[in-house]
């Protein structure tokens, strides 16, 4: 709506309202601690203003708050811990700020939480807490400076469908419990300083849509498991230190519209399976071993095309 200046105080007078949505404005200033009075609030969608100061803890107290939207604005400090004390929220996005710290262990302890997302903020420690959350399907954590090893609890989330994890510094071996995480679509953890395998639990993950693993450390052969992954869309396995050859299993991927494995140590020939994937839109193979990929004899150039 093109509205700017601050939030009043009188919202608090609406002892009724369940959704209070004033995104994509230009609001500014600090909450009103009166917006803890309606406690009838079941969506709060503040995202996209010039919001200042704390994110308040009242928060919390709101007994039937379940989307809490936050997003692209300037709030400072930490994620609050009291928010353990909710067991409404299913949705809490507060990306995009200038939050810092670590991430409170209470957020992960909110049993009825089904999409987090902390992207793109100031976030460090260690992500090493124990994860209860049994409904989790979305996880957005990226852009932030994480570092340590990747949580195994975080593989106990059997419903998650999306895990973002990119942008951070995060160390150690893919966890080789991410095969649990079957109801998997996306998956991105590139730009970290992983190491270590593509574990071969990954063609567990038969229903994934987006695979992202670049820009890290990643070393030996890619799994022909990943022939298991039949729904992939879009593989990047870029920039690594990958080594061996593509297996042929990648021509089971029938729907694959995008394979990027650039910027490794991969050799051999190129599985003449590849060129049967009519999808395939997208196909960077450069900067491998010295030797450049041979294309199997019987392929015509215009194959290649």
């Amino acid at each position: 709506m093109g509205l700017s200046g601050t939030i009043p105080p009188y919202i608090g007078n609406l002892s009724s309202l369940a959704l209070l949505s004033i995104k994509n404005n230009s609001f500014y200033g600090s909450l009103p601690d009166e917006v803890a009075h309606l406690r009838s609030l079941k969506t709060v969608d503040f995202g996209i203003n010039f919001l200042t100061g704390e994110i308040p803890p009242w928060f919390w107290s709101l007994p039937e708050l379940e989307n809490l939207v936050l997003k692209g604005n300037h709030f400072l400090g930490t994620v609050p811990s009291s928010l353990s004390n909710t067991t409404t929220l299913k949705n809490i996005d507060l990306s995009y700020n200038q939050l810092s710290g670590s991430i409170s262990s209470n957020l992960f302890n909110v049993s009825s939480l089904q999409i987090i997302d902390l992207s793109f903020n100031r976030l460090s420690g260690r992500l090493s807490v124990d994860m209860v959350l049994p409904e989790l399907q979305e996880l957005y954590l990226s852009g932030n400076q994480l570092y340590g090893q990747i949580s195994r609890s975080l593989f106990k989330c059997r419903q998650l469908e999306v895990l973002f994890l990119c942008s951070n510094n995060f160390t150690g071996a893919i966890p080789m419990e991410l095969g649990n995480l079957t109801m998997l679509k996306e998956l991105h953890l590139s730009h970290n300083n992983l190491e270590g395998t593509i574990p071969w639990e990954i063609g567990h993950l038969t229903i994934v849509k987006n695979l992202s693993i670049s820009n890290n450390h990643l070393a030996g052969h890619i799994p022909s498991s990943i022939g298991n992954c039949t729904s992939l869309k879009e593989i990047n396995f870029s920039v690594n230190n990958l080594t061996g050859a593509l297996p042929p299993e990648i021509g089971n991927l029938s729907g694959l519209e995008v394979l990027r494995v650039n910027d490794n140590v991969l050799r051999g020939f190129i599985p003449s399976s590849v060129f049967n994937i009519s999808t395939l839109q997208v196909v960077l193979l450069e900067m491998n071993f010295r030797e450049q990929f041979l294309v199997p004899s019987q392929m015509h150039r215009s194959s290649l095309s």
